[in-house]
C-alpha cells in the first residue's frame, strides 16, 4: 500500500515538473518569436560593435546577430583560427542580406574591411589596454561594446602573471578596464555596453570588506558572487562618471554553449547531457541578450537584465560597498 501511494506521488511530481518545463519552453519560444518579428528587419548599418570573448559560445552568437543586423563587427579572442573563421562567416552573412530596394551590404561599404578580428588574451589587463589602444587607432567611435570573456573551472584561486585571479580578471577587472579605456570612443558613439555575466542572479558577496581580493576565502561561489556583485557596484559608479553610457549587466541563464571546457571530462559530459535537455541555444540567448541593446527607448544609465532581457534587480548592499570595491578596482587597474 505504501509503495503504491509513493509511486502515485512520484508520478504526480514527475507530471507536474514535466508540465512546468513544457510551459517554460513554450513561454521562452513565444517570447523569442516576438523578438524575432520585432527585430527581423533591424538595420544597424554604420554602427560599430566590439565583442570581447567572441570566438565561442554566447559571444560568438552575439557577434553573428549583429552581423545579421548589418553592423560592422570587431571580435576579440585568443584563437586566431576561430577568429578568422568567424570574420569570414560574418562577411558571408552581410554580403548576402539586402536592405530595402535590393541594396546589399557589400554595396554600402568596403566589403572585406567590414569586420575584423583582434587576437588578444584578455586574462591579462595589459592585453586589454593594448586591445583598446589598437582599436582606437582605426575607430573614432563605438556604438556597442559587448563583454563576454569567461572561464569555468572548479579550481581554486589561480593567479595570472599580473597577480590577479584569472576568473575575477575575465569576469570583472578586464571588463571594467575596457570600459574605462574605451570611454572616449563610446562617448562619440551610441555608448551601449553589455556585460554578459550574472545580472539579477548572484548573491551579495559579504566578504568585500574583509577579503576584497578573495585571497583568504576563495571558493567557486564566492568568486561568482564577487564578480557579479562588483559589476553592479562598478556600473553604478560608471553610470555617474560617464552619463553618456547605457550599461547593461545581464544573465544569460543556462545556455547550450561550450561552457566548462576547462572542467574535468566527467563533469563536461554531465553538463552536455543537461544542456541537450534543458538549455537555451546560443542563438536564442543572443537574441535575448541583444534585445535591450537594440531598444533605443531604454534610457542611459545602469540596467540589470535577466536571461530573456527582462528587468531584474540590482544587488543589495551596493551603496555600502561602493567605496571599498571601487578603491580596490582602481588599485588593480592601475
Amino acid at each position: 500500500m505504501r509503495t503504491t501511494i509513493l509511486s502515485i506521488i512520484v508520478a504526480f511530481l514527475a507530471i507536474g515538473c514535466g508540465t512546468l518545463y513544457l510551459y517554460e519552453v513554450y513561454d521562452r519560444d513565444s517570447q523569442l518569436s516576438q523578438l524575432n518579428a520585432l527585430n527581423s528587419n533591424l538595420d544597424l548599418n554604420n554602427s560599430s560593435v566590439l565583442v570581447v570573448g567572441a570566438t565561442a559560445g554566447i559571444g560568438r552568437a552575439i557577434a553573428l546577430r549583429f552581423a545579421k543586423a548589418n553592423a560592422s563587427v570587431s571580435v576579440v579572442g585568443r584563437t586566431v583560427s576561430k577568429g578568422t573563421a568567424l570574420v569570414e562567416e560574418m562577411h558571408n552573412i552581410t554580403s548576402s542580406i539586402s536592405f530595402g530596394s535590393n541594396v546589399t551590404a557589400n554595396s554600402l561599404d568596403s566589403g572585406k574591411d567590414r569586420h575584423a578580428f583582434y587576437a588578444y588574451d584578455v586574462s591579462l589587463l595589459a592585453n586589454a589596454r593594448a586591445l583598446a589602444e589598437e582599436y582606437k587607432q582605426t575607430h573614432t567611435s563605438l556604438d556597442y561594446l559587448v563583454l563576454s570573456p569567461c572561464i569555468a573551472t572548479i579550481q581554486g584561486r589561480t593567479e595570472t602573471t599580473e597577480g590577479n585571479d584569472v576568473k575575477m580578471t575575465l569576469h570583472y577587472y578586464t571588463r571594467i578596464a575596457l570600459i574605462e579605456a574605451l570611454s572616449d570612443v563610446l562617448k562619440t558613439g551610441k555608448g551601449r555596453v553589455l556585460s554578459v555575466l550574472s545580472g539579477g542572479e548572484h548573491s551579495l558577496y559579504t566578504g568585500y570588506s574583509s577579503d576584497v581580493e578573495l585571497k583568504t576565502d576563495y571558493s567557486i561561489a564566492n568568486a561568482a558572487n564577487a564578480a557579479g556583485f562588483y559589476t553592479d557596484v562598478a556600473f553604478s559608479i560608471l553610470r555617474d562618471k560617464y552619463p553618456h553610457l547605457t550599461l547593461f549587466h545581464s544573465s544569460p541563464g543556462f545556455v547550450a554553449s561550450d561552457w566548462g571546457t576547462e572542467m574535468p571530462s566527467w563533469l563536461r559530459v554531465l553538463i552536455r547531457v543537461l544542456q541537450a535537455s534543458f538549455a537555451t541555444s546560443t542563438e536564442a540567448c543572443a537574441e535575448f541578450m541583444c534585445a535591450p541593446l537594440f531598444d533605443d527607448t531604454i534610457a542611459k544609465g545602469f540596467h540589470v537584465r535577466g536571461s530573456r532581457g527582462e528587468v531584474a534587480q540590482e544587488s543589495v548592499g551596493i551603496e555600502q560597498a561602493r567605496d571599498t570595491v571601487w578603491a580596490h578596482t582602481l588599485d588593480v587597474l592601475k
